[in-house]
């Protein structure tokens, strides 16, 4: 009782440690005889060089993939909702120097541009240069060589959680087509495989000073925020769907795409 009344009464602000979720990415690749695997290589009609695990988003660059889903910041025209290829970048068109970008309280880091002063004045492309930089992640890769600026702090992953993977996490397929997706079954290229895709993840950490203070909330004993947050993602993936089939987006659950589902629970 004691120890609960001095918890309850400490004037000391104590940092919550903020919660995470996964940012995850897939890199993508095509094989040409005498030249290898390269994006450059992907056909005009397949996903972009940086997609979504069923491939209906897909960017040309690593930086928007991760910003965007990172923010939810993700408008799919509709091509991209008809199953068509779409380059996306921020909020499906190139994003402009100056444009105020809706944080919506996820970042991979856990300080403003490495500093506290708010009285330091960003730009929107500054914001972005951070937000993909490696320095400051609270997944303990700092010091991976995949860890770099040019994969904006994301690591590629590998073990059986997803099926065999080669050293670099790269699996191999003949194909992008759904079925062929489904059964990886190598840890090297196969005579018949000429694409192959790796996922990519970095940690998000929610920040609760985008919209307070730090020195006007406390941690709460009380309360399990991992919970609050595992039902508060189970309440919008299920109005997500619910709205496609209310509003006759699709009917069929099975052929929901991440186009459809991810820029709807954008905007709920």
């Amino acid at each position: 009782h004691n120890q609960h009344k001095d918890m309850m009464t400490s004037d000391k602000p104590e940092f919550c440690r903020p919660l995470e979720r996964p940012i995850e990415i897939y890199e993508n690749e095509r094989l040409w005889i005498g030249r290898g695997f390269s994006k450059a290589g992907l056909l005009p009609t397949e996903r972009g060089p940086y997609s979504t695990q069923d491939g209906s988003l897909s960017w040309k660059l690593l930086r928007d993939a991760s910003l965007a889903l990172l923010r939810g910041d993700v408008v799919a025209s509709s091509s991209s909702l008809d199953g068509g290829k779409d380059w996306l970048s921020l909020n499906g068109k190139a994003a402009a120097a100056g444009r105020k970008v809706t944080r919506r309280g996820w970042s991979f880091h856990e300080e403003d541009n490495g500093t506290d002063d708010q009285s330091i004045t960003t730009t929107s492309e500054q914001e972005n240069d951070y937000e993909c930089s490696s320095i400051q992640t609270n997944n303990n890769s700092s010091n991976n060589n995949n860890t770099n600026d040019d994969y904006c702090g994301f690591v590629p992953c590998k073990g059986s959680e997803d099926g065999p993977t080669d050293e670099n996490g790269w699996q191999y397929f003949p194909d992008f087509k759904e079925q062929s997706l489904l059964h990886p079954s190598r840890t090297t290229r196969g005579l018949l495989d000429f694409v192959r895709r790796r996922k990519l993840r970095r940690i998000a950490m929610f920040r609760p000073d985008h919209f307070l203070p730090r020195e006007i909330y406390n941690k709460c004993d009380f309360c399990d925020s991992k919970a609050v947050q595992a039902l508060s993602d189970g309440m919008l993936e299920a109005l997500s769907l619910a709205s496609l089939f209310a509003y006759g987006s699709t009917n069929n659950p099975e052929k929901v795409t991440d186009a459809q589902v991810i820029p709807l629970k954008s905007k709920l």
